[in-house]
């Protein structure tokens, strides 16, 4: 999901075909987190999805903190 390993992996002369966002252990405890990994560090996360990993109500749980 971080999107500037795979920009060292690149400079490192690998070829990466494909980057596929992959939600894991998604939970109250760590759904803002991941929220701001995706937002201010450009890891790739859809919010929506994450929404949707968490469940029902999600998103209107979720800060613009």
């Amino acid at each position: 999901n971080n999107g500037d390993k795979v920009a060292q992996l690149r400079e490192l002369g690998l070829d990466i075909a494909e980057q596929v966002p992959l939600l894991v252990g998604v939970g109250p405890n760590n759904h803002q987190y991941l929220a701001t990994k995706a937002e201010r560090m450009g890891h790739t996360i859809a919010l929506d999805d994450l929404d949707r990993a968490l469940g029902v109500g999600a998103a209107a749980e979720r800060t613009d903190a």
